[in-house]
């Protein structure tokens, strides 16, 4: 690493520790169960107490097999809240540094990556909900997806194996990424498709082996399948269309779009330049999609669950972020981008008190108050796509190793994306 480099990583770490500390300070831990929450987060806590005593709370599943996260609180020796919220602290500064090595690997320029990281640790579905409400899996599975990503592009296939036997005990859900390392493999390795498949395959075996051995060995109160759990769900949301005459789509299709924030917007600016390069990102972009088709048969917290397709269309946004007429005007747009994106996560998402909180949320908002939410979150998309593209249309075209240009040396490491 050089020196430069080990400067703006040192800065990264500082600055994303400080900002970790002081959101911390500034976000009340829910009132609800003394800070476990309902439902998932009492499972969790309860598992984190005793997770060796078969119980009704403790044996239910599918949460019981995700192990990984109580048997570390378990494991620290103090109450279960103040555990988990230990582990958020930690797992979201350690998400940042993957997220900033992971864009620094791929060819992603300093200032841009630090703008990624910037993106996630105000995103309101990652370390500000960790903080308020702590009891869930979330932060270690984000930590365990980037770390996947990251040895995928590295091409540590003995560390994915480990990688995939570790994220089969925090959640299935984890185990997409062999999807993930497959289309890397045939896409930006130029494997064959079908050798790239069985590498894929044997590297995500251990992780199948070890769900394969939780299910044998952890007997759940309720014995429902994957199949049947996904099916549940889908029932579930299915009838809260027909309830809704329809309106329960407009409020899962919002919900998901405001999870993410400002980066769906920022594609949708990139233009057909973006869009372009972007069909050659296929690892990232298919896994997007499943994990975002996977939220509607996942449960019913739609805005938590999209929030897992943040990373996979936050990274090649950035990747080809130069190649594309943003470099125009990288500053003013990424500033314009910054402002929407705090302002939707939070701002507009509450916290406090737990009723003040679920009706800032699309999915358990009331009618009224969903529709102004939806207007003034349709107003600051609005806003950064007239906004930026006003920016890029009045900013001069960047020339060659000014600030706005690719930097030297980056397309290269980069191969060609086209």
């Amino acid at each position: 690493m050089h020196g430069r480099d080990l400067a703006w990583t040192l800065t990264i770490a500082v600055a994303a520790l400080v900002w970790l500390g002081a959101l911390f300070q500034a976000t009340p831990l829910t009132p609800i169960n003394g800070g476990e929450d309902r439902y998932d987060g009492q499972f969790y806590a309860a598992m984190a107490r005793d997770p060796w005593t078969a119980s009704p709370m403790t044996r239910l599943a599918p949460f019981c097999w995700r192990v990984l996260s109580p048997l570390a609180v378990h494991q620290m020796g103090m109450g279960a809240v103040e555990g988990f919220l230990l582990l958020s602290v930690a797992g979201q500064w350690i998400a940042a540094l993957l997220l900033w090595a992971l864009l620094r690997r791929l060819g992603v320029d300093a200032p841009l990556a630090a703008m990624g990281v910037a993106l996630l640790l105000t995103s309101f579905w990652g370390p500000r909900y960790a903080f308020w409400s702590p009891c869930h899996p979330e932060t270690v599975t984000l930590v365990l997806a980037l770390a996947l990503a990251l040895a995928t592009v590295s091409g540590g296939r003995w560390t994915l194996g480990v990688l995939f036997a570790v994220a089969a005990l925090q959640r299935e859900q984890l185990m997409t990424f062999a999807l993930f390392v497959w289309l890397w493999l045939w896409t930006h390795e130029r494997r064959r498709p079908l050798r790239a498949l069985g590498l894929a395959a044997l590297v995500a075996l251990p992780g199948v082996a070890v769900l394969a051995g939780l299910r044998l060995t952890v007997t759940p109160v309720n014995p429902r399948g994957l199949v049947e759990t996904m099916g549940f769900y889908g029932s579930l949301r299915w009838g809260h269309v027909i309830e809704s005459q329809g309106l329960y789509v407009a409020r899962f299709l919002a919900g998901s779009l405001r999870a993410l924030g400002a980066v769906p917007w920022l594609i949708v600016l990139g233009g057909p330049p973006l869009w372009r390069r972007l069909r050659g990102e296929s690892a990232w972009l298919a896994l997007a999609l499943v994990t975002w088709l996977l939220v509607w048969f996942a449960g019913t917290d739609t805005e938590r669950r999209a929030f897992h397709a943040f990373p996979l269309l936050l990274v090649p946004l950035l990747v080809h972020w130069r190649e594309t007429p943003l470099a125009r005007a990288t500053w003013p747009v990424a500033a314009l981008a910054f402002t929407v994106h705090v302002v939707l996560n939070l701002v507009m998402v509450k916290v406090g008190d737990p009723d003040r909180h679920h009706a800032s949320i699309t999915e358990t908002m009331p009618d009224a108050l969903f529709l102004r939410a939806l207007g003034l979150s349709a107003a600051l998309w609005l806003t950064l796509l007239l906004g930026g593209a006003a920016l890029i249309r009045w900013s001069r075209p960047p020339t060659p190793g000014s600030s706005g240009a690719f930097p030297a040396g980056e397309q290269h490491r980069l191969g060609d994306r086209r």
